[in-house]
């Protein structure tokens, strides 16, 4: 069994549903990105009320190809708006995860931002619904979370500092990743990848400059306490720079 096997059986599934309006790979297959670590991004438009018939007709496919190890459901309301469950397989290694979104053509747009997640893999759409364009109401959401930024940072950068302070090694770590190396990242990410500003730590190598990744690594990994102060210091200095250039 091989992802390229579990993925031609998908398509060979869903095709012939004439209920499924657009069926088509994201992830690292509409990003170019696909190597033999790569999970599957399957992405199936179809009416609301169809959606469980949806995961049933995947489902019964998954059987058929020795079963499913683990599922995970995520709870609804989900963020994005469409209905999404993950799935181990038992002929399979855990990075050939399958992750089924079944998504409903009022809130398809944002998906279809090339720059944010690549050019989808079409296997059809019946519906035309699978035209590339800009979300209108990023830029305006990014700014808002930019000034969010902003503020917290001034108001809770020195929490990591504290924790350490008081010998809270692991607290201090803690908030080194979400207090000071969150917040940076995504300010790094506004200036060089700005439609991609909340990608959060993946795809560092794609969206930023090496020479800014070369100086991100040391404050991500810290050897002891020594160099966990070190990295705090660096990483709420750089943060402070960010801030003085930042553009609302």
């Amino acid at each position: 069994m091989t992802r390229e096997a579990l993925v031609e059986a998908l398509r060979r599934a869903v095709t012939p549903l004439d209920w499924v309006e657009a069926a088509w790979l994201g992830g690292s297959d509409a990003t170019g990105r696909t190597d033999p670590l790569s999970d599957v991004d399957l992405q199936l438009l179809v009416p609301t009320a169809r959606a469980d018939d949806a995961f049933a007709a995947v489902e019964a496919v998954l059987a058929d190809l020795g079963g499913v190890s683990a599922r995970w459901d995520v709870p609804e309301p989900t963020w994005h708006g469409h209905r999404q469950r993950f799935y181990q397989l038992t002929a399979l290694p855990e990075t050939a995860m399958l992750d089924l979104c079944v998504m409903r053509r009022d809130r398809l747009g944002p998906f279809l931002d090339p720059v944010r997640h690549g050019r989808p893999l079409v296997w059809f759409d019946r519906a035309g619904a699978l035209v590339p364009t800009d979300d209108p109401d990023l830029e305006e959401a990014l700014r808002r979370r930019r000034l969010q930024l902003r503020d917290r940072a001034r108001v809770i950068g020195h929490l990591p500092g504290k924790a350490l302070a008081r010998g809270h090694l692991v607290e201090a770590v803690d908030g080194l990743h979400k207090h000071l190396l969150g917040p940076l990242v995504e300010l790094l990410r506004a200036r060089h990848a700005p439609r991609r500003q909340d990608f959060g730590l993946r795809y560092l190598d794609a969206d930023l400059p090496p020479e800014v990744v070369a100086r991100l690594q040391p404050l991500v990994f810290v050897a002891d306490a020594e160099a966990l102060a070190a990295a705090i210091a660096a990483a709420r200095t750089w943060l402070d720079e960010e801030l003085v250039t930042l553009s609302v």
